[in-house]
């Protein structure tokens, strides 16, 4: 299930960030694991 929710927040920031022109997707959330886990460039 966290899978599925994981997916749900990870939409959703992908959705945010690109409708705000935003080059890190992770300053859609404030769970720092899903931002880690959705980091592009490390």
């Amino acid at each position: 299930m966290r899978n599925a929710w994981n997916a749900v927040v990870n939409w959703i920031a992908a959705l945010f960030a690109s409708s705000a022109g935003a080059p890190h997707p992770m300053v859609a959330t404030d769970d720092p694991r899903a931002a880690e886990e959705r980091s592009p460039e490390r």
